[in-house]
C-alpha cells in the first residue's frame, strides 16, 4: 500500500509584512480541498461499482441487489439478514464479483477503500 505524504517547511525568520494571514490566498481552504478529494473518491467508487455490475450476462440480479444495499449496513451479516439471505451466500456473491476487478485498468483496490 502506497501512502503519499506532503512535507512542509517552516521558516522563523519571516518579517511581519510577509507573515501569512488567517485568510487563504487562494479561494480554496484546506477543508474545501479535503471534501473535494473525498467527493472525487466517492465518484470513482461509484464508477467502479457501475463497471462491475453493468454486464447482465456476468452479474445476476441478486448480486446487483447486494451491491446496491451494501453501503446501508454495517456488516455483511446485517445486510444478509435484511435481504433474507445466508451470510455465506452474500460473501460468495461479493467474492465472485471481486474477480471482475481489473487492477491494470483501475489501479490498486486499496485506493477505493479509503473514504
Amino acid at each position: 500500500m502506497t501512502r503519499h505524504r506532503r512535507r512542509y517547511e517552516l521558516s522563523l525568520d519571516v518579517k511581519a509584512e510577509d507573515a501569512p494571514t488567517s485568510e487563504p490566498t487562494t479561494g480554496e481552504t484546506v477543508e474545501d480541498e479535503y471534501f473535494s478529494l473525498q467527493r472525487k473518491k466517492e465518484i470513482d467508487q461509484l464508477q467502479l461499482i457501475d463497471f462491475l455490475v453493468n454486464d447482465p450476462t456476468q452479474v445476476d440480479r441478486e448480486t446487483i441487489l447486494i451491491v446496491s444495499q451494501f453501503s446501508q449496513y454495517a456488516s455483511i451479516t446485517a445486510l444478509s439478514k435484511a435481504l433474507g439471505m445466508h451470510h455465506e451466500y452474500v460473501k460468495r456473491k461479493l467474492r465472485r464479483l471481486s474477480r471482475r476487478y481489473d487492477s491494470n485498468r483501475f489501479g490498486d483496490y486499496s485506493e477505493y477503500l479509503a473514504v
